[in-house]
């Protein structure tokens, strides 16, 4: 997509609208919803609630990419999320 932001250490004001840009509009309500059920999920299970929100927030991201960005975009991301 372009943007040269560093994801994990955005706080979640700034990534969620560029999460959302991401985005197709029909997409978007599912994806709020799936964060809200990450908290529950996170806050029930002891986990961090906002790793769970940036992971809800980013899982659709590549929805409106075709298959060979999709693998791309997912490669790059892949070694990011693998960083302390």
């Amino acid at each position: 997509y372009g943007t040269r932001a560093d994801l994990k250490h955005l706080p979640l004001r700034e990534l969620r609208p560029i999460a959302l840009g991401y985005l197709k509009n029909k997409r978007i309500p599912h994806v709020l919803g799936t964060e809200q059920e990450a908290i529950r999920l996170a806050e029930r299970h002891g986990a961090d609630v906002e790793k769970a929100r940036v992971a809800a927030l980013l899982h659709d991201c590549t929805k409106k990419l075709n298959m060979e960005e999709q693998a791309g975009t997912a490669s790059s991301w892949t070694s990011w999320s693998r960083r302390p």
